[in-house]
């Protein structure tokens, strides 16, 4: 029998939780949804001029430490509400880095950072994390990514931006996240077929 040479450096093949198995397993409760809630609810206000406060989103460049994260968040919150009337203060959370070629690929790719990339690991550490902010801190999260895969698993909502610019608003169902505008469109076409040239 000829040996198989299209999997010579694949050691295993360990699927990833579906999204909608990791926010059943780790569900966010009505005090985090109440906090979630309630700054979306003012972001939307501030972005469409509805409110005459600034939308400030601040935050670590990447969190590979849950603990450092939460005591970021820690020192987050007095300031978040002592600055209320004037600002609108969410904590920016980046998990992953994408165009890294060398050294770091981030916290849901590699949670243990020793190149086994238990991406299944990272994404349960990284919804626990969100969750566990949200709920404790009350302080709500922005996620910056550019991997709708990592959106599907960890959030119920999706904007797209460009140029600081909203230009749609999505709620997430499931697996299925529906985007109308070009960009939008693009995202969800890189995702489903990343090798594709675009036109």
């Amino acid at each position: 029998m000829p040996p198989h040479t299209d999997d010579l450096r694949i050691r295993t093949i360990e699927p990833l939780t579906p999204p909608a198995q990791l926010l059943a397993m780790l569900p966010c409760d009505d005090e985090a949804s109440d906090t979630v809630s309630a700054a979306r609810a003012a972001l939307h206000q501030i972005l469409h001029g509805r409110d005459d406060r600034l939308a400030v989103v601040v935050g670590p460049c990447s969190i590979h430490d849950p603990h450092a994260a939460i005591e970021y968040a820690q020192r987050l919150k007095p300031l978040r509400d002592a600055l209320a009337g004037e600002l609108e203060i969410v904590m920016r959370v980046y998990f992953e880095k994408p165009r890294t070629t060398v050294g770091w690929k981030g916290l849901i790719n590699d949670p243990d950072l020793d190149g086994s990339f238990r991406i299944d690991k990272g994404l349960r550490i990284a919804r626990g994390l969100l969750r566990d902010i949200n709920k404790r801190l009350g302080v709500t999260i922005v996620i910056v990514t550019h991997e709708l895969a990592v959106v599907r698993a960890l959030c119920r909502h999706v904007a797209v931006m460009e140029n600081g610019q909203v230009l749609e608003q999505a709620e997430i169902s499931g697996a299925n996240v529906h985007l109308s505008s070009a960009l939008g469109r693009e995202l969800i076409r890189e995702a489903t077929h990343p090798y594709e040239e675009v036109a």
